[in-house]
């Protein structure tokens, strides 16, 4: 015991190297996030500075920043996202998806119209959602997996045909006139 207590016992120090610095500098960003956020909000009017500690205030006038500043004009990425949040921007953005759609229906037509393949090019859809980027050939690719598959979704349905046959059967057989109790209660009949 006295062993391990040697070993610990300076376990808050150390503790305290780590967490002192690291609460100070949390403390340093907090400050810096409200001090940028009282500044935008000061320039731009919508904080008036009466509306201010006398300490910020005081210092924003000694630093002359107590002046409204107007908006500088955004980068248009980020005018044109947010346009993008706007109803138009939404039924703009709906209608050329549907074009975009459109576009890769169209495509099968247009391609069969212009060298037909006869039914298998009908089945050769793009794929829109969900592209496969890792084509194998059939002749190359190892059946094992898909066969595996196939004979676990058989076995599931050969289990769940016998479970409702035997629920089936179970209800059928109680309700022929199957005189056993539903209950292992005596003297439940009696009450």
């Amino acid at each position: 015991m006295v062993h391990r207590w040697n070993r610990h016992r300076d376990y808050f120090f150390r503790c305290g190297l780590v967490l002192l610095p690291a609460y100070v500098a949390l403390r340093v960003l907090a400050g810096r996030i409200y001090a940028s956020g009282i500044l935008s909000l000061v320039q731009t009017g919508k904080v008036q500075p009466s509306t201010l500690t006398e300490r910020e205030r005081a210092v924003l006038e000694r630093l002359d920043l107590l002046t409204v500043r107007p908006q500088p004009e955004r980068h248009y990425l980020v005018r044109f996202l947010a346009w993008t949040g706007t109803r138009l921007g939404r039924t703009v953005g709906r209608v050329a998806l549907a074009v975009i759609w459109f576009g890769f229906v169209a495509q099968i037509y247009i391609s069969e119209f212009l060298n037909y393949h006869g039914a298998l090019g009908w089945l050769n859809q793009p794929l829109v959602q969900m592209p496969w980027f890792h084509y194998l050939p059939v002749r190359m690719k190892n059946p094992f997996n898909e066969v595996f598959a196939g004979l676990a979704i058989a076995l599931l349905a050969l289990l769940i045909r016998r479970a409702f046959r035997a629920f089936q059967a179970k209800r059928k057989g109680t309700a022929a006139g199957d005189t056993t109790p539903a209950t292992s209660h005596p003297n439940q009949n009696e009450i």
